[in-house]
Order: structure tokens, then sequence, then C-alpha cells
């Protein structure tokens, strides 16, 4: 009986929400001047500065990584041990590229 009334409302919920996307599809399509501010609100988003526009990830995960190292030497030396030939070599790639943006940042200030 629980089933069965998880279903249907599960069923009734979908059924709602596809009747909202197509009523605002549809209202999409009666009005240009809907596509001008999704334009305006793209602009808007684009200009956006977050504060971690400045954290390179690579830099962060070599960070986290020696740091795991450091402090949790079993742990990771599991982690590193298990790892098949590729991601050993994505993972000597991601390490290249945070070193390459350390040297990066460190010539550019």
């Amino acid at each position: 009986e629980d089933v069965q009334d998880e279903e249907s409302l599960y069923l009734a919920r979908i059924t709602e929400e596809s009747e909202n996307l197509r009523a605002k599809m549809a209202k999409a399509g009666d009005s240009d001047d809907d596509e001008e501010s999704d334009d305006d609100e793209i602009e808007e988003e684009l200009g956006f500065e977050s504060p971690l526009n400045d954290i390179d990830p690579y830099v962060a995960f070599k960070y986290a990584l020696t740091a795991l190292q450091m402090v949790n030497a079993p742990v990771y030396q599991a982690a590193t041990t298990s790892l098949t030939p590729e991601q050993t070599t994505a993972l000597m790639e991601h390490m290249a590229r945070a070193e390459a943006a350390e040297r990066e940042q460190g010539t550019a200030s």
C-alpha cells in the first residue's frame, strides 16, 4: 500500500512538473522580451567574480594531496598504490600542471 501511495505521489509530482515546464515553454515562445531578459541575466552572470576564481584547482589538489601524505602517510600510500597505470599517469600530469601553475603565479606576483 505504501509503495503504491509513494508511486502515485511520485507520478503526480512528475505530471505537475511536466505541466509547469510546458506552460513555461509556451510562455517563453509567446514573448520575445523574455529572450532579451535572459541575455541580460547571462551577461550579469559572466561578469560575476567569485573569490574561488583566484584558486587554481590543480594547486589546491596538490596541496591537499601533499598534506595527506605528511599527516597520514598510510592512507596516502594506500590511496596511491591502488591506482591503475592510467590513473598514476593522470595524477602525475595533474601534479605537473599544479607545479606549472605555481611557477606562473610566482612570476606573476
